[in-house]
């Protein structure tokens, strides 16, 4: 499916259609409500700021499961909202709206400095694209480490929603599959294997997570469960540094495999420290990275009471942390 949208020349997002029979263009294409006030003898008319990632990142098509990788990997984009257009392309998201502009520079709105905001979006297109030119070049040069965004694709790939459970995994399959034939990681069933101590640390997010009717993932994926999740802003730093490494990944046949989407098992090295040796500090930053650019704006992130990190006696740096709800 990725492939499919990838090679069109353009993709029309329909995000104000009530459903696939429903049409759209009256709607995108209707006025904005607008109130008038008289104010020092003139009619000053008064609207919403419009919002465009918002529009886009929140809207009912862009809840379901696989239109996420749709709009990851597809060519540019015309995205219908509500009485409004927006073009999406590698670099921007583009308003009609002049003010929101990117191809101008800062404008002046009711005395306050706007600046567009396109969050991370196109940024982690471009990414995958580039992937896809250089897979176009060179042949398997296995140059690429899974990028970092990986755990915000996955952060927003959990609040969307799927008609049939199986399709957890195979949903976002696409994505995952172009970033194996450059990189060469495992596929660990939603995780990345050079990652691997990255991706096992999510969180569940302001729901609590609901376990589906038949097992699709192994326990320790985020793909095992319905609902969302989070990651500490600490793991998403590139700083960030590993204190167990991936071995191998196997399937339920104990066979070693480069590509799981089901049940299976990990091997993973690491140190033991006994509990004796541990204790609770500081608690553990959640939400948004404060030292990385604000991404994916609209999105809600729990912040969880009882998240406290975990420090070795006689050690300055923490070892990992313990979520206690």
């Amino acid at each position: 499916m990725g492939d499919i949208f990838q090679r069109a020349s353009l993709t029309l997002a329909a995000h104000c259609a009530k459903s696939g029979s429903k049409g759209f263009l009256i709607n995108a294409l209707s006025t904005r409500p607008v109130l008038e006030y008289y104010v020092n003898n003139q009619y000053v008319s008064v609207c919403d700021l419009e919002d465009a990632e918002a529009d886009v990142t929140d809207s009912d098509l862009s809840r379901r499961g696989w239109v996420l990788q749709e709009r990851f990997m597809t060519t540019p984009t015309i995205h219908f909202c509500p009485t409004r257009i927006s073009f999406e392309s590698l670099g921007a998201l583009i308003s009609e709206e002049p003010w929101l502009n990117p191809v101008e520079k800062m404008k002046r709105w009711m005395g306050k400095a706007i600046m567009p905001d396109s969050g991370m979006i196109p940024t982690l297109r471009r990414l995958l694209n580039q992937m896809s030119q250089t897979e176009n070049t060179l042949e398997c040069s296995k140059q690429f480490p899974t990028p970092l965004e990986w755990l915000d694709i996955v952060q927003i790939y959990s609040r969307c929603e799927l008609t049939k459970e199986r399709d957890k995994l195979i949903a976002i399959a696409g994505m995952g599959s172009r970033i194996q034939r450059l990189t060469g990681r495992f596929w660990c069933a939603g995780l990345w294997s050079d990652t691997l101590y990255r991706g096992l640390l999510w969180l569940r997010g302001s729901e609590r997570l609901i376990k589906p009717r038949d097992p699709r993932a192994p326990s320790w994926s985020w793909a095992a469960w319905d609902g969302a999740i989070q990651y500490p802003a600490i793991v998403k730093r590139p700083s960030f540094s590993p204190h167990c490494h991936f071995v191998s990944i196997r399937d339920l046949e104990d066979r070693a495999v480069s590509w799981l989407e089901s049940l299976g098992n990990i091997v993973v090295r690491g140190t033991l420290w006994p509990l004796a040796n541990i204790y609770l500090s500081d608690r553990v930053e959640l939400g948004r990275d404060k030292h990385q650019p604000d991404t994916f704006q609209n999105v809600e992130f729990h912040r969880h009471i009882h998240v406290f990190q975990l420090y070795q006696k006689c050690d300055t740096h923490p070892t990992g942390w313990i979520a206690l709800d």
